[in-house]
């Protein structure tokens, strides 16, 4: 088996250096449950095992990993769970700074960086790693700890079995097998590229000191206490990590097998891929959902208000999803009224059941209002919404009856369907709506079991399970106050202003599979400037969104990691504002000094 160049150095096999707490077990591996489970092919097929020595970097990682607060070194999650950095304090004074970055959850290539900063704050290269290195690694080993048990089951069972009983003994002995599998693990990892972490010439590439004054390297801390890496705002959050689409939908399985769909139902429920990272938004809301279907007043219904582009949309997809209920929903416009929530008016030209010509089908106006309403008006507008596009449609059936004659039949609307058949609905923009009376005048529906009158005389009950959910974006003219009975009959309300920094590199890192963090850090900081920018000047005509961001990575990307000012103008300065003096402001304020 080749030896991966991380564990080149004599001293990380030296059993001599040993910390405390294992310095009297055997540095060979002599039991065979000890053996890594990891040894097998893709395929599933055992290709054999060998024993190792155990690595004092690995075993150095591990302790502190299990001691958390106690730790001797600081592990901090500085990509939400894609970018894992660490530090340690050297008996000589010096910090040993490492992070390692996973460019996607689909990709084994794992990004080191790491520097050595001296006691006057200089940053300086890891020495050449060879035998004869004693340069102490353990930081590299904690983060690579971080992404094995992100990735590999059995590390994660293993280190939960050893942080158990590590928090009733106060001891690692008596869990030797979980702490050497572990260690093995992580050894057999490098060697065999599981994770393929480059090493070049044996040479790790350097950490900048830039990335970490910066601030890219902020974090929610896993264990020990940083000094040189900060803390998200100085304040500690909770460790629990973001969970992936796979992980949420194993979580709520045994809550959506209870549901019995048609196939026409099943097509509304949204599909994700399996490494989709789930908001922790959307997990609350259906943690209190699905925790309270039997409760005399259960929670049904929710606001989830937050800055354009947080992802709230995307986060009740994402719960469709998992929880494996179908989505439907409805946009809101300035001139609604209460009546268009509960129906919906289409042409009826008799047995016929379609008209003559090239107008838009109902399928095509519900997933491309924009394009369906230029077909209908010759308009261009990309904020065209479904309602706009049901006025002109009638108005196209008029026109084209010619004599005045077509017939209009009312149908329930999306938000009707969603509570009478117990589906999602989400409501977007709802401070849009300029009379503040209209949504007061759907508060006797927000119970299980409400009466739902239809324009045609007849009624409905809403099902006990129907879902409510009201997305709205927050810090725009064309907001408006929601009525305080509204908001009272909100199970609970979810506010997302600001996305940390962590979270917006790693869902751009996710949509665009960005080659480079540290250009990354440095236009995720342009365009965070960019912001500021915007609101200290009142410049509140345009966008400055993560959507913004991901456009200006995926367009440098596209030309071949160049480019990068002239994108950023693009990409991301001509949506912040149209108007040009603004614009060149802006260029010669934020986006020259810091691209210079």
């Amino acid at each position: 088996m080749a030896t991966h160049a991380l564990n080149v150095q004599a001293a990380s096999w030296n059993s001599d250096l040993f910390p405390a707490e294992i310095s009297t077990w055997s540095s060979t591996l002599n039991d065979p449950n000890s053996l890594s489970p990891l040894r097998m092919s893709p395929n599933g097929t055992v290709t054999g095992a060998q024993r190792t020595i155990l690595s004092v970097d690995a075993a150095r990682a591990i302790i502190a990993y299990i001691k958390r607060g106690d730790a001797d070194m600081a592990l901090v999650d500085t990509g939400n769970g894609m970018t894992y950095s660490a530090e340690k304090t050297l008996p000589d004074g010096t910090t040993l700074v490492a992070t390692v970055n996973r460019p996607s959850f689909q990709s084994n290539t794992l990004n080191l960086r790491a520097s050595i900063v001296t006691a006057a704050g200089a940053y300086t290269p890891i020495p050449p790693l060879s035998r004869n290195s004693t340069v102490d690694l353990s930081p590299v080993f904690l983060c690579l700890l971080a992404h094995a048990i992100e990735s590999y089951q059995t590390v994660s069972e293993d280190i939960d079995l050893l942080a158990a009983h590590y928090a009733t003994t106060g001891k690692f002995d008596g869990a030797a097998v979980n702490f050497r599998r572990i260690a093995d693990s992580l050894v057999f990892i490098l060697n065999e590229k599981l994770f393929d972490v480059a090493v070049p010439g044996s040479n790790i590439d350097m950490l900048a000191q830039q990335s970490v004054t910066m601030g890219s390297l902020n974090g929610v801390t896993i264990c020990g206490t940083p000094n040189i890496l900060a803390e998200i705002n100085g304040v500690k959050r909770a460790t629990a990590r973001t969970m992936t689409f796979a992980e949420a939908k194993a979580k709520f399985k045994s809550f959506a097998q209870k549901h019995e769909w048609s196939d026409e139902e099943r097509a509304l429920i949204p599909v994700f891929p399996e490494d989709y990272k789930v908001p922790q938004e959307a997990i609350k809301i259906a943690d209190l959902y699905v925790a309270t279907r039997n409760s005399r007043r259960p929670m049904n219904n929710f606001m989830w208000r937050g800055v354009t582009s947080y992802g709230k949309s995307s986060g009740v997809e994402l719960m469709a999803a998992f929880l494996e209920i179908p989505l439907l929903r409805m946009t809101c416009s300035t001139s609604m009224e209460t009546q268009d929530f509960l129906s919906n008016f289409v042409p009826d030209n008799g047995p016929q059941g379609s008209m003559a010509g090239e107008l838009p089908s109902f399928t095509e106006i519900s997933a491309d209002p924009a394009t369906a309403y230029q077909m209908l008006t010759g308009i261009e507008d990309d904020n065209a919404t479904c309602d706009m596009c049901l006025k002109a449609y009638a108005e196209a059936a008029v026109a084209r009856a010619g004599n005045g004659s077509a017939r209009f039949k009312h149908v329930e609307s999306n938000f009707v369907k969603a509570l009478t058949r117990g589906y999602i609905v989400e409501i977007q923009e709802i401070s849009r709506i300029k009379d503040a009376g209209v949504l007061v005048g759907l508060n006797e529906y927000d119970r299980p079991g409400a009466i739902i009158p239809l324009v045609d005389g007849s009624f409905k009950r809403r099902h006990p399970d129907a879902m409510v959910v009201y997305t709205d974006n927050v810090g725009y003219a064309s907001c408006r106050a929601i009525d305080p009975s509204v908001l009272r009959r909100m199970s609970i309300i979810i506010d997302s202003y600001d996305m940390p920094r962590e979270d917006v590199i790693a869902r751009v890192l996710y949509n665009t599979d960005f080659p480079d963090s540290s250009m990354l850090d440095q236009m995720y900081d342009v365009w965070s400037a960019i912001q500021e920018y915007c609101q200290e000047h009142d410049i509140s005509d345009g966008t400055v969104s993560v959507t913004e961001l991901e456009m200006w990575a995926l367009a440098v990307k596209v030309d071949n990691m160049s480019n990068i000012k002239d994108y950023c103008r693009d990409c991301v300065v001509a949506k912040a504002t149209s108007d040009r003096q603004e614009q060149e402001a802006i260029m010669a304020d934020v986006v020259d000094i810091r691209l210079s």
